[in-house]
């Protein structure tokens, strides 16, 4: 008997297992077909075409990104003009907006699913 548990494996790395999921957790989830939907729409702000996927912070956690939640902004309301989504804070964008960016992407989440998912 005493020979069966001195070739036993060894103790499992339960703390490599928990990083390992934690990472999992963490990787970014794409979804293609959703971004193009995205991209196809005009932009929130403006109402130009020409639109870039803009990722929201999934879940109020900033290292947590997803692709369902996004919402179509040009460039410059993106990215580069004085007031871009990039250049404030949520609240700040949602004053100009005049809607709450969650419920937006809620709203976009569903139209995907009824309209364009069914194809």
């Amino acid at each position: 008997m005493a020979s069966i548990l001195t070739n036993a494996d060894p103790k499992p790395d339960y703390e490599a297992e928990r990083r390992r999921r934690r990472r999992i957790r963490r990787a970014p989830r794409v979804d293609g077909r959703y971004l193009a939907f995205i991209r196809s729409l005009a932009c929130l702000v403006c109402g130009h075409f020409r639109v870039d996927a803009h990722h929201e912070p999934f879940k109020s956690n900033a290292s947590d990104w997803h692709d369902w939640w996004t919402i179509p902004l040009c460039a410059e309301c993106h990215t580069f003009g004085s007031q871009a989504r990039h250049r404030m804070s949520k609240e700040a964008f949602e004053a100009i907006l005049g809607y709450s960016i969650d419920s937006i992407i809620e709203h976009l989440q569903r139209i995907y699913v009824e309209k364009v998912r069914k194809k």
